[in-house]
């Protein structure tokens, strides 16, 4: 059954929230519906032909997503790959160094596509204020990603200030959050972000009503 990229991003737009902590989206190749799912925030969607690289996909990647190519396997086959998928753990450890890359939302290097022949490069920068702004302007431009593993907080210029909150996932129940007591707030994080803990928590869970959790303080 092929599901059109429309259909498949809105979607995959429900696991991005954390309505949900899996999904799989089904093509011809699979190859189309994971180069849609991995344009949205939050997704890994790994595309899985084998047993092997369903495994490979949860224990080294984290893949919350997955994409099968109903052209390519048998449905026993698929049927496999998803119960092995669903059944596997991620290894943590090492591996959660690539988790954060593969998470980032701005791409690591190079352009989108190559431009044509007849199409120039357009430095799209803008050039840097000559004065620097201020304290109020800067702490009201921020950011979140969330993902599975880790709630990231960013503001400031190029969003270079950043606070990172671990998310201990649950299937069953609620996800927790760790976030720093009143008492450790000061002494863990950076000076920009010290004496504006119910600020920047008011900030974070104003992102997060989506999402089934438990705030925990440590």
């Amino acid at each position: 059954m092929a599901i059109s990229f429309t259909i498949s991003a809105l979607i995959l737009t429900i696991p991005a929230r954390g309505d949900y902590d899996r999904g799989i989206v089904l093509g011809g190749s699979g190859n189309g519906e994971a180069m849609v799912a991995n344009r949205i925030v939050g997704i890994r969607c790994a595309l899985c032909w084998s047993i092997e690289t369903a495994k490979l996909a949860r224990k080294h990647n984290d893949a919350n997503m997955l994409s099968l190519g109903a052209r390519m396997i048998s449905l026993k086959e698929a049927l496999e790959i998803v119960k092995v998928w669903l059944e596997t753990p991620f290894d943590s450890g090492r591996h959660l160094k690539r988790i954060k890359q593969i998470d980032q939302k701005q791409p690591l290097i190079g352009h989108t596509s190559r431009p044509k022949k007849d199409e120039k490069l357009v430095d799209t920068k803008k050039p840097s204020a000559p004065e620097k702004e201020s304290e109020k302007a800067r702490s009201d431009k921020y950011d979140l990603l969330i993902t599975f593993r880790y709630i990231k907080y960013m503001e400031g210029k190029d969003s270079k200030d950043t606070i990172e909150f671990q998310v201990d996932p649950g299937l069953k129940r609620p996800s927790i959050i760790h976030i720093p007591s009143p008492e450790r707030w000061n002494s863990e994080l950076p000076e920009w972000a010290q004496n504006r803990r119910d600020e920047i928590l008011d900030r974070v869970k104003s992102k997060c009503v989506h999402m089934v959790c438990e705030w925990k303080d440590y």
